[in-house]
C-alpha cells in the first residue's frame, strides 16, 4: 500500500489504517477518522479510488462468518447482494491490477461464505487473480479458499491443506488447526515431489507432543533446506527444555503430556528416559549435519539451536564458538537478541564467576532489551 500509493510517511500510518480502523468508524463518521490517520487523508485527497476500495473491504469484513448461533436473526441478503453487484460494478470498470486483485479477492470471499451469492470461488480465482501479475500474499491466500472448494475426499483436503500452508502467510496457522495428523500417511500418496512430502511430515510434526526426531530426520533427507525444519528443531529443543528442566525447577511434571492430544497411535514414553542425554546428543548431531552446505542466514540460526542444546548439556566452551560462528552483520534482529541471551546462559553453569567481562555483557543485553 506504501509503495503503490507513493506514501512518505511511516509504515506504521499504513498498518494502522489497513489493520485496525474500525469498520463501523470508517463507514458511518469517515470524517472524524479522516482527521486522525495521516495516510487515511493521502487516500482520500489523491487516491480516490483506493480509498473507496477500503471502505468497500471494510463494509465486507462485516458479514465474513457473521452467525447468528439462535437463529433468531434473519440472514442479510440483501446487504450481501448489494456488496456483491458493488463489487461486481468496480471489477467492469477500469481499474489498476492492485485494486482489481483486490476486489476479486473481497467477492470470493463472499462467495465463500456465503455460497450462491456472485460467481463462485473457483470462477472468480480464475477469472482474476490465479494469472495476476502482482506480488502479493493475496493470491495463496485466495487459492486457500479454492483448495477448500474443490477437495473431493479428505485425504485430498488434507494434500492441499499443506500446498496452502507452504505457499500461504496468513492461512498457516488456520491449515495446522484443520490437519488430521491420524490419517496424514494417506495424504503421502498424493504428494507430487520430495519437497510435498517433507511438508506433509512437517504439518505433521507441528502438532506431536512426544519424540519427533525421527520424521525431522525424513524431512532433512526429502528436502534438506526445508523451511521449517529450523523450526521444528527449536520445537524439539523446547520440548525437551520442558522434559528435563520443569520437574527439576517446579517439582511439577512437564507441561507437554504425551496423552496430551489423545493420540491413539503414539507410543507411550517414559520421561526421563526420553530426555536423557543420549537424545539431546542426537538432536545435536541433526543439527551439525543440516548446518553444512547450507545457507549463511540458516547456518547462523542452526548454530543458534546448537548452543541451546550446549546449554541443557553444561557445554559452555562448545556452545560460545557455535555462538561465534552464528554472528553475522545480517543476522536479523531477533536471532542477535538469541546469540546475547544464550552467551550469557551458557556461562550460568554453577562455575564461572561474575566477572567483568560478563558483567559488560549483562549490561549490554540490559540495553539491548531496552
Amino acid at each position: 500500500w506504501k509503495q503503490h500509493t507513493k506514501y512518505k510517511g511511516p509504515v506504521g500510518d499504513v498498518v494502522s489504517v489497513i489493520y485496525r480502523v474500525d469498520a463501523n468508524s470508517l463507514i458511518t463518521h469517515p470524517d472524524s477518522v479522516l482527521k486522525q490517520h495521516p495516510f487515511l487523508k493521502h487516500l482520500f485527497s489523491h487516491y480516490k479510488k483506493e480509498y473507496q476500495y477500503l471502505v468497500y473491504a471494510r463494509k465486507c469484513e462485516l458479514i465474513y462468518e457473521e452467525k447468528d448461533p439462535w437463529g433468531l436473526q434473519p440472514n442479510n441478503f440483501k446487504y450481501l447482494e448489494e456488496l456483491v453487484a458493488e463489487g461486481n460494478e468496480q471489477l467492469d470498470r477500469k481499474l489498476n491490477e492492485f485494486l482489481k486483485l483486490r476486489y476479486a479477492y473481497q467477492l470470493l470471499k463472499i462467495s465463500y461464505y456465503n455460497p450462491g451469492f456472485g460467481k463462485s470461488v473457483e470462477e472468480l480465482y480464475g477469472q482474476y487473480i490465479k494469472n495476476s501479475a502482482q506480488k502479493t500474499w493475496l493470491k495463496a491466500s485466495a487459492n486457500f479458499y479454492v483448495h477448500e472448494t474443490i477437495a473431493t475426499n479428505p485425504e485430498e483436503r488434507q494434500y492441499l491443506l499443506t500446498l496452502s500452508f507452504d505457499e500461504s502467510i496468513d492461512k498457516k496457522f488456520r491449515c495446522v488447526q484443520l490437519f488430521d495428523r491420524k490419517h496424514y500417511l494417506q495424504t503421502l500418496k498424493h504428494a507430487r515431489n520430495n519437497h510435498e512430502r517433507a511438508n506433509i511430515h512437517v504439518m505433521h510434526e507441528l502438532q506431536n507432543p512426544a519424540r519427533s526426531l525421527n520424521m525431522l530426520k525424513k524431512i532433512a533427507e526429502l528436502d534438506p533446506e526445508n523451511d521449517y525444519l529450523p523450526f521444528l528443531i527449536a520445537r524439539e529443543i523446547n520440548k525437551i527444555e520442558d522434559w528435563l528442566l520443569t520437574p527439576e525447577l517446579t517439582g511439577y511434571g512437564p507441561s507437554i503430556s504425551e496423552y496430551q492430544y489423545g493420540d491413539a497411535a503414539q507410543q507411550v514414553f517414559n520421561i526421563k528416559a526420553l530426555s536423557n542425554k543420549k537424545y539431546v546428543g542426537d538432536v545435536y548431531a541433526l543439527i551439525i549435519k543440516s548446518i553444512k552446505g547450507t545457507s549463511p542466514g540458516r547456518e547462523a540460526e542452526l548454530q543458534v539451536l546448537a548452543s541451546n542444546i550446549c546449554i541443557l548439556l553444561h557445554q559452555k566452551e562448545k556452545g560460545l564458538q557455535h555462538l561465534l560462528a552464528a554472528q553475522n552483520s545480517n543476522n536479523p534482529l531477533p536471532l542477535n537478541y538469541q546469540i546475547r541471551f544464550n552467551k550469557i546462559a551458557l556461562q550460568m553453569d554453577g562455575k564461572t564467576f561474575l566477572t567483568p567481562e560478563l558483567q559488560q555483557d549483562l549490561l549490554e543485553f540490559h540495553i539491548f532489551n531496552k
